[in-house]
């Protein structure tokens, strides 16, 4: 293998391994492969991807191939780690190429990550010039080395702040009090150019002038979320968010400017995320510091989505209402809470603070008018959605929760909504009280705008406070009085409400089981809920509806004081009505919730399942067999397999011819779907064997599989 190293070689081979030939690219790896540990293989990559004459595929694998062997070699400690004299070369080298900047930008981006993850493990010690020299080159007059030191400037300080060891920390601490308040200068300046030329309708200089900016701005954020040590904060903090607040209004009426295919428009909505993303970030991870700039980034966050200048017109852009209305989340929270002693060295007194919060900027009638417009503008129901269900019904209503406020604009809305409601519940209970009032309004069925405005008004709202509005409304009697007549009304325009009053009895039946009001549900109120349900999970009921109630059925079942006997009347229409609902579906998330509906529902009532499990078991063998490339649903049908042996006891004898080969297949570690499986197949096995009424041939031969799992 050695002869044939040279780096006419290597280029050949990385021009094999870019090839559609599956022979030619298994070689050209093997041979790769060999040569990652031999001497000056490294110098020879570096020596390819900077020569530009060659092509640009093999420069990119060439590329690839670096940074891969920096991750395994690069560390003194890594088995055949790089000698110490070719890596002195390789720095050098990479540094000087900046001063003949890579023209393809994906290369240039590549190499910026290779050389961070160097500079990650030898900076400061074995290169201490790595931070001068980029700063050196971005003060160049040749734009493309400006953008290309940038981009490198920018994933090192990337890489220096993932380091948390407090050495390292101060190192990033004492880099971001060097470079800040030039790299500060830079970025202003930059961002008033591209304003400037924009207006000129000079778009190739003002993009020029928009990627500093942006990539400046990258690199500004990192120093000031991960570099500030609040011991010793930024001298520069307050003229960087003072520069931030004056130019996020001025480019946000610039991009209200640009027309929607404008070449600018794409780069210049990221400016102003990035803007955004600061003042979350800061405000988490300094939440003291971030005290001054309080009150205008709310002033800010009202401006922009709730006065009438912006209201309609195209400045807005979804992402930027998600943060800003992140961001009012994250203050209103985190002012609430603190600590009344806590020492703040800018002598700010967190009570007068909280006093100026409340009954300042965020007065009563501000707050009334914020939750007013989130109600009315952001949690009626728009055109996209109604598209969406129509177009994809089964996926419409899947089951949401984690981070999804930070990036979805309705559970944003309802995130910002429930904190507002819950610092300042003296203003707004009365309001949404009088909300809720239009309850006993019932709209015309072909009033469409009278029907989404009740969707999200009312039953939105009585929703999402549950936990809140116990004490204000007596559900059951609320249930009966107005839920129960919308339900009834089968009219196609009110299925919109008809899933909405299912996912209102979900939230409130969770309140009363899991809430801290130690309420109950009344056992009068049971054979009425049980009824309701029934007819929104009736076949003839809109897909959506029927997801929707499957779920909220498996909460009201799924119950301290459940009652088998109060619910066997019932057993027979929600097992048909269940199972002809997985039938009908054909997306696997959906046939999951159902599958895991039906579960719950077996594990509830038990035996009592027998008489009405037939269809179960006649469908279960034909989804297995539907479902071979989707372990995760596989996975659900062995979960609902184990309820029903439990629930059929010896009598699930009449499964073997399905089940045995299912554990059998579920429990072999030869087969690749075993990672997913097994778990589940083991439970299912061990339910078999403890309700087999014998010990027959076939279960015996499921051993087979014991030794491998033991082993």
């Amino acid at each position: 293998m050695a002869e044939n190293f040279g780096l006419e070689s290597i280029i050949d081979t990385l021009a094999q391994a870019t090839s559609q030939s599956t022979a030619n690219l298994k070689r050209a790896e093997q041979l790769l492969k060999s040569w990652e540990t031999h001497r000056h293989f490294y110098l020879s990559l570096q020596t390819i991807f900077s020569n530009y004459e060659i092509q640009t595929n093999v420069r990119w694998m060439a590329v690839l191939y670096f940074k891969n062997g920096v991750d395994r070699y690069w560390r003194k400690t890594a088995p055949n780690a790089i000698n110490e004299e070719e890596k002195a070369i390789l720095r050098t080298r990479l540094l000087s190429a900046i001063n003949n900047p890579e023209p393809v930008n994906q290369i240039a981006t590549q190499i910026a990550v290779l050389l961070s993850k160097i500079a990650r493990i030898d900076f400061p010690r074995q290169w201490p010039e790595l931070v001068p020299f980029l700063l050196e080159a971005v003060r160049s007059t040749d734009n493309l080395k400006k953008n290309r030191a940038l981009l490198t400037l920018h994933h090192a300080i990337k890489a220096f702040a993932s380091k948390c060891l407090f050495t390292d920390r101060v190192i990033f601490s004492q880099i971001a009090n060097s470079i800040f308040s030039y790299l500060l200068e830079q970025w202003i300046h930059n961002t008033d150019s591209f304003v400037k030329l924009v207006s000129q309708q000079r778009n190739d200089e003002a993009g020029v002038m928009l990627n500093s900016s942006l990539l400046i701005l990258k690199v500004l954020r990192k120093l000031v979320i991960y570099g500030i040590d609040e011991r010793k904060p930024l001298y520069e903090l307050k003229d960087f968010m003072d520069a931030l607040f004056q130019r996020i209004s001025i480019v946000l009426n610039l991009r209200g400017k640009l027309g929607a295919n404008h070449t600018l428009m794409q780069s210049t909505e990221k400016l102003l995320i990035l803007i955004l993303k600061i003042f979350i970030g800061t405000q988490d991870q300094h939440p003291v510091l971030f005290i001054p700039y309080i009150v205008p980034s709310l002033r800010m966050s009202i401006t922009f989505i709730f006065s009438q200048e912006y209201l309609g017109k195209h400045h807005l852009f979804e992402r930027f209402i998600i943060h800003c209305l992140n961001l009012m989340k994250a203050i209103v929270f985190t002012c609430s809470r603190l600590p009344p002693k806590m020492k703040i060295s800018m002598s700010i007194d967190p009570i007068i603070l909280q006093y100026k919060l409340q009954f300042g900027v965020l007065n009563e009638d501000d707050v009334t008018r914020i939750c007013q417009t989130l109600i009315s503008r952001f949690f009626i129901l728009t055109q996209k959605d109604l598209f969406d269900w129509e177009q994809d019904p089964e996926d419409y209503d899947t089951e949401t929760g984690g981070e999804e406020w930070k990036y979805s604009l309705r559970p944003c809305t309802e995130g910002l909504f429930l904190v507002l409601f819950n610092e300042y519940q003296a203003s707004i209970k009365p309001v949404v009280l009088q909300l809720l009032s239009g309850v006993a309004t019932f709209p015309d069925p072909d009033d469409l705008n009278g029907i989404l405005t009740k969707d999200a008004t009312v039953y939105n709202v009585t929703g999402l406070l549950s936990s809140q509005l116990y004490k204000d409304i007596n559900f059951s009697e609320w249930f009966s009085s107005y839920l129960l007549r919308d339900i009834k009304n089968g009219h196609p325009n009110y299925k919109i409400l008809r899933r909405r009053a299912a996912w209102v009895i979900d939230t409130w039946m969770s309140e009363y089981q899991h809430g801290m009001n130690l309420m109950r549900i009344p056992a009068s109120f049971r054979s009425t809920l049980y009824e309701a349900l029934l007819i929104l999970l009736d076949p003839s009921e809109d897909v959506v509806v029927r997801i929707t109630t499957s779920s909220t059925f498996r909460t009201v079942i799924d119950d301290f004081d459940f009652s088998v006997a109060q619910f066997l009347p019932f057993l027979e229409k929600y097992a048909l009505c269940l199972f002809q609902l997985l039938r009908q579906l054909n997306s696997c998330d959906a046939k999951m919730r159902v599958l895991s509906v039906i579960s719950t529902m077996i594990d509830r009532v038990g035996s009592q399942i027998t008489p009405f499990s037939s269809e179960l078991m006649q469908y279960l063998p034909q989804l297995w067999q539907d479902s071979e490339e989707h372990n995760m649903l596989r996975c659900s049908i062995l979960c609902t397999l184990t309820v029903l042996i439990q629930a059929l006891k010896s009598s699930s004898v009449q499964l073997y011819p399905f089940l045995l080969p299912v554990i059998q297949f579920s429990t072999d570690v030869e087969k690749p779907p075993h990672i997913y499986l097994i778990d589940d197949g083991m439970e299912l096995w061990k339910m078999t064997l403890c309700h087999a009424p014998t010990l027959t041939n076939e279960l015996l031969h499921l051993f087979q599989n014991m030794q491998q799992l033991l082993g």
